[in-house]
């Protein structure tokens, strides 16, 4: 292959022995009317995997020099392990996540590649139609809904990491220092002038999903902590706000009984005003604590700084 191809796939795998194979045939097939034109590259960076995931991804890359195969010496989490093949991408377009099990179809590489324009430093891929069950779709919905309205991040509704991203953006991920970073919010916020490309979502071809519900939940917050505090803030003004509520019973009790006479049983007031005073104090101090949490973590990660230009 040339030093520098144009084109760079990544494939995450994690035992993956049922799918490998026919993944790697349909890249190459998807990418033969491409011969000549330019060259690509097809990464397979796999996740210590226990099955011949291995072994048929390197049978396949013996008679096929696009292929390359990456390992991991241990199971770092599926975000990372993507996260990790950019790394050793070199194409001046990259597509960040081809699954393995052809659920986002390689077929849609070619309408990625046709969108390619100056202006775009991204092309998304977006899932119109969904093989998954009515709550997975309406969950999945309502949670991107919520990242844009609790944040400025202009995540693409029905949108995943398969995408193509330019090379210049690859460069801007990987100098961002985050072991559990949230891809798809990452290049959400560096997009210029994003395109698009729709396709439906299919089934598996083999095996079991990897994304299991806690897989879900932990991408789902981990996605939730990288764009936005509102979380945090959200406890810091329902402490002080039940703290504050708590103060005024305690007025309001203390004038009852003063100056009507009147009082709940001996000791409930007290106990009643204390319980949600302190639990009070102790939300917005937590939530304090998160704000300068979350400033530490942004400082850390060094996430994607603010592109700025003259314009008149």
């Amino acid at each position: 292959m040339n030093q520098n191809p144009y084109l760079s796939i990544v494939t995450p795998t994690f035992n993956e022995e049922g799918t490998i194979e026919e993944c790697l045939r349909k890249v190459a097939q998807v990418m033969k009317p491409f011969e000549g034109v330019f060259d690509y590259e097809h990464i397979v960076i796999d996740n210590a995997s226990t099955d011949l995931t291995i072994n048929l991804a390197l049978a396949f890359a013996a008679n096929d020099p696009h292929v390359k195969v990456a390992l991991n010496d241990r199971n770092i989490g599926g975000s990372l392990n993507i996260y990790l093949g950019l790394k050793f991408t070199r194409g001046e377009w990259v597509v960040p996540m081809l699954p393995a099990d052809l659920q986002d179809p390689a077929e849609i590489v070619p309408k990625f590649i046709e969108q390619i324009n100056p202006a775009s430093n991204v092309i998304f891929g977006i899932r119109k139609f969904r093989n998954e069950p009515f709550v997975m779709k309406t969950l999945r919905l309502f949670y991107y809904r919520m990242i844009r309205r609790l944040s400025s991040v202009e995540i693409p509704l029905q949108s995943g990491d398969f995408c193509l991203i330019h090379r210049n953006m690859v460069d801007a991920l990987i100098g961002i220092e985050d072991e559990n970073p949230y891809l798809r919010g990452l290049i959400a916020q560096l997009a210029k002038s994003p395109r698009f490309v729709e396709y439906t979502w299919g089934k598996r071809l083999a095996g079991k999903s990897k994304a299991s519900p806690l897989v879900l939940v932990e991408v789902a917050i981990s996605g939730i902590v990288s764009t936005t505090q509102v979380p945090a803030r959200i406890a810091l003004f329902t402490g002080f706000i039940i703290s504050l509520g708590s103060i005024l019973w305690s007025v309001v009790q203390i004038i009852l009984v003063a100056g009507f006479g009147h009082s709940a049983s001996p000791g409930i007031a007290t106990i009643a005003v204390a319980i949600f005073f302190f639990g009070g104090i102790q939300l917005f101090f937590t939530g304090l604590i998160g704000e300068y949490v979350l400033s530490i973590h942004k400082q850390v990660k060094k996430a994607p700084s603010v592109r700025t230009k003259i314009v008149s």
